[in-house]
């Protein structure tokens, strides 16, 4: 089964939070492992408390990136990385989540009703390259080849589109999207 990237975008901590919530939803984490990284080394290193007791952490710039690695849930992780944490890329909060297994298109549904987000997207494999600092409503990627689905809100509401893979994908009313690559894959000449 192929391994789907769920990104969600938005302006604050505050903001991610209730997107990170969601993803966990019912997942085991007491015996997650949970890892974060306080500079610009990129290590990530074991933490001793629940994800949720780190938030301060996060906040205030000790860790700048923080990894939930659930048991026994479709979710393989979940990171969140702080604006610029590695010195460029992006200037907002980003919510990165490893999914294998169905559901995720569903999961990409429930992300979209979570308030104050920039963008949700639904991509295979790797995440989004942003080669701007510029927001994402105005500067969204819309042609990237590794997206499945995307959602920008605007002032009026989401756009949501589908990407160049959303064909590879098979849909389940019930589970979302399940990934199904019997098919030519068009990025392989």
């Amino acid at each position: 089964m192929a391994l789907l990237i769920l990104e969600v975008a938005a302006p604050s901590l505050a903001a991610i939070l209730p997107a990170l919530e969601t993803t966990l939803g019912e997942c085991p984490t007491t015996s997650a492992s949970l890892s974060g990284i306080r500079d610009s080394s990129l290590a990530f290193e074991a933490l001793h408390d629940r994800w949720e007791a780190e938030y301060h952490r996060l906040q205030s710039g000790d860790l700048i990136a923080m990894r939930v690695e659930p048991v026994d849930c479709s979710v393989v992780s979940a990171m969140v990385l702080s604006p610029e944490f590695d010195g460029s890329g992006p200037t907002w909060w980003t919510l990165l989540v490893e999914f294998m297994g169905q559901g995720a298109g569903l999961l990409f549904e429930k992300l979209l009703s979570v308030p104050d987000t920039f963008h949700v997207v639904l991509s295979l494999e790797e995440s989004l390259e942003w080669e701007t600092s510029e927001p994402p409503q105005i500067s969204f990627p819309w042609d990237d080849p590794q997206i499945v689905k995307a959602g920008v809100r605007t002032p009026a509401g989401w756009i949501v589109r589908d990407g160049r893979l959303a064909h590879l994908m098979k849909v389940d009313r019930k589970n979302g999207f399940i990934a199904d690559f019997g098919a030519a894959d068009p990025r392989v000449e």
